[in-house]
């Protein structure tokens, strides 16, 4: 029983340094990008993204302070979109193609 327990911690710890590390190469796509192709789907994978899962409490500062720092028509949004994941935690399905389809229209 220990060991299984043991395993779910490490399952979880793995996931969330996945979860971190999408975060981290969103942050560093839309860092002094200058294609505005890339940077648009940039925006729209960090707007998937704060919606779906936050990220851990050791980078959610710095996503905070990034999102509230930029002028993108998007990230007030994903920054609502972020505090709403931590309110009411991560989605169980992954975005509708609706959202998506949303998402890259807005871009």
């Amino acid at each position: 029983m220990a060991s299984h327990s043991a395993g779910n911690r490490l399952r979880h710890s793995r996931i969330e340094i996945l979860k971190d590390e999408i975060y981290c190469q969103i942050i560093k796509q839309l860092t002094d990008n200058g294609h505005q192709a890339s940077e648009s789907r940039g925006w729209e994978l960090m707007w998937l993204a704060s919606g779906c899962f936050a990220p851990s409490a050791v980078l959610l500062r710095e996503v905070n302070l990034f999102l509230r720092s930029r002028k993108h028509q998007l990230a007030a949004d994903c920054f609502a979109r972020l505090q709403r994941t931590l309110k009411k935690g991560k989605r169980n399905h992954p975005p509708q193609q609706v959202e998506v389809e949303a998402i890259e229209h807005m871009t």
